[in-house]
């Protein structure tokens, strides 16, 4: 990972935790749960499906 792709990372996460989302670990797997409880906790199963929902937690916050 370069240093643009780890600020983005960063920034994505700040975005995804300004919703409202925290983040553990279980059985080894990254997972995420809405503290608002509005949204299912999910588990992440490899890097690009974890990318992919931070992008779209960033899309939540530009709207």
């Amino acid at each position: 990972m370069n240093y643009d792709q780890m600020k983005q990372f960063v920034l994505l996460t700040q975005d995804a935790t300004a919703l409202g989302w925290e983040f553990s670990i279980e059985e080894g797997k990254l997972q995420a749960f809405d503290e608002n409880f509005s949204e299912d906790p999910i588990t992440f199963q490899d890097v690009d499906q974890f990318l992919e929902w931070l992008e779209n937690q960033f899309d939540k916050t530009i709207y």
